[in-house]
């Protein structure tokens, strides 16, 4: 692909980004449904994009592909305007774009291009890119932090409420933050797990529209991730990355940049595949053991319900096996199930406890 080519291509994901949205009406009564099929396939607009401008233009890839993600953004400004009714300017949303992208969505980038990178710095230069990958990952937390401009949580009865959810969990007690831009509209939360300072990041979209007792369920949600991580699963994380820094540059040094290039892109892909199935499982077991943290399931369904409905998300997903979550639908019924099961074998319990014990009086 000449220069010229690659220039007037990277624009084109955006234009079409912007093009879809116009289509979507808000007072549509399918619209969430519509948004979320919007969504996904803006997901593969941009990935597919951004390896076929990588592939064929690569020479020019420090400039065509923030070009592209500008182009990305701009498109997506008036879709989310009138998904979310955002109040913020467009240069405060693309401040805001750029921080989180240098942040949070770099690093990744970077992995997944890796053969590429060690191509163009040449391949015996491989050990200082794995150097400096290595390093940027040691520090991705607290870069991650910065991107999410992420900051220490001000509600401090809320804070003590969390804190007593916490001490229920097997997991240590994590820093708790609030995370997000007030104009932003992100109803999110996240666990990071860490061997010595967990972290559990929520936004001020979900403090702004969940009561306490609903915060501390979705914080519930993520202990029980944290929980997850904790002891040889934290360690296998932290060598699993080390060994994905060191395949990706190797690979350019065994099989050239170019196929290696190829042959990383579909690894990692395949792998996010697999990792999503074994992620759609245990959001299951987080939601069943958040329940048992905060005591009552219907305080944690009234939580994710809400959550749904702050994102425009759809109840049920066209096909449950796509993504990484199970659908709303699914989760109610899941810990609704989990309640009953637990409510029986209490019960059954205290009848057998009962029992023994007129049996002991008698």
């Amino acid at each position: 692909m000449t220069v010229i080519s690659a220039f007037l291509a990277a624009p084109l994901p955006g234009l079409l980004i912007y093009l879809l949205g116009r289509r979507l009406r808000p007072d549509d009564p399918a619209f969430n449904q519509k948004f979320w099929r919007l969504r996904m396939r803006i997901s593969k607009i941009v990935l597919i994009s951004m390896l076929l401008l990588a592939a064929l233009a690569w020479r020019w890839t420090p400039v065509t592909l923030p070009l592209f993600a500008l182009c990305v953004w701009l498109g997506s400004f008036p879709l989310r305007k009138t998904a979310f009714a955002e109040e913020w300017t467009l240069g405060e949303y693309l401040r805001s774009r750029v921080r989180l992208t240098f942040g949070v969505m770099l690093f990744w980038i970077a992995l997944l291009f890796e053969p590429a990178i060690v191509g163009s710095v040449g391949e015996n230069n491989f050990g200082w890119v794995i150097a400096a990958m290595l390093i940027w990952a040691y520090e991705y937390r607290e870069l991650m932090t910065w991107g999410l401009e992420a900051g220490p949580m001000q509600d401090r009865e809320l804070l003590a409420r969390l804190n007593g959810i916490a001490a229920k969990s097997r997991a240590k007690t994590p820093e708790i933050l609030e995370m997000g831009t007030p104009k932003a509209h992100f109803p999110n939360a996240l666990a990071s797990p860490h061997p010595r300072t967990p972290r559990v990041l929520i936004s001020r979209t979900l403090l702004c529209h969940l009561d306490a007792e609903e915060i501390a369920a979705i914080f519930a949600h993520e202990v029980a991730h944290l929980e997850h991580f904790t002891g040889k699963r934290g360690g296998l994380a932290a060598w699993s990355m080390l060994l994905l820094v060191l395949l990706g540059a190797l690979m350019a040094v065994m099989v050239g940049a170019t196929i290696g290039s190829v042959m990383w892109v579909f690894a990692i892909l395949i792998g996010f595949a697999l990792r999503r199935r074994k992620q759609r499982a245990q959001e299951s077991r987080c939601d069943v053991r958040a329940a048992e943290l905060c005591g009552d399931p219907e305080v944690l369904i009234r939580a994710l319900t809400k959550t749904h409905a702050l994102g425009r998300l759809p109840e049920q997903w066209d096909r449950e096996a796509g993504y990484s979550h199970p659908s709303l639908v699914r989760r109610v019924q899941a810990i609704r199930d989990a309640a009953v099961t637990s409510d029986t074998s209490r019960t059954s319990r205290d009848s057998a406890d009962s029992d023994r014990a007129r049996s002991s009086a008698s």
